[in-house]
């Protein structure tokens, strides 16, 4: 005899990766978010210098607040992405064009504050221990955004390349990225 405990259980787990499931402007919103949060984090980038990002040892100052808001956008890149698991496919039409035209702006938006971080750690040569989290930060970030993109492309027939190369060139972004902040303290990475 089954219980009354074990259906309802049962129900629980067949019925959550349904009501999990993403629909399109579920993505454009979060590919929005995002983008807004890289955004927020361009005025913290602006303000790091070799003497404030020494703060981030003590966890303060705008080095640690950029620290915080990568965290924070890797967390809600990985809910998101478990959240994709049972969406239907995306249509050609209107809503692909909208995760797309999402897309292209959150990688833009990201190309910018990545620039902004570059020539920040140009800058912070004499700050050695602003290297690792960063590294760890944008790293974790990166593969945060390639699942998710990777998953959300899946569900994507029209502009594959597009949406690949929009791919690409964040990967390429980050990448140069981490090797900047490898750089403080590893001169010869």
């Amino acid at each position: 005899m089954v219980s009354l405990r074990s259906l309802i259980a049962g129900v629980a787990l067949i019925a959550a990766p349904v009501m999990a499931a993403m629909e399109p402007a579920d993505i454009k919103l979060t590919f929005n978010i995002l983008e807004a949060s890289a955004e927020s984090l361009e005025e913290v980038a602006h303000r790091i210098n070799p003497v404030n990002a020494l703060s981030q040892l003590i966890r303060q100052g705008p080095l640690q607040d950029l620290l915080e808001g990568f965290a924070e956008m890797t967390s809600t890149t990985n809910d998101a992405d478990a959240e994709l698991e049972g969406s239907s496919p995306i249509p050609d039409g209107e809503e692909a064009d909208d995760v797309f035209y999402a897309l292209r702006d959150f990688v833009r938006r990201h190309q910018v504050l990545s620039n902004i971080l570059m020539g920040k750690a140009s800058e912070l040569q004499e700050t050695p221990s602003a290297g690792p989290p960063m590294v760890d930060a944008v790293g974790k970030l990166k593969l945060a955004y390639e699942a998710f993109g990777n998953h959300t492309a899946a569900l994507v027939d029209e502009r594959n390349n597009d949406w690949q190369s929009l791919s690409d060139e964040l990967s390429e972004t980050f990448k140069y990225l981490i090797q900047e902040y490898e750089k403080l303290t590893d001169p010869t990475a």
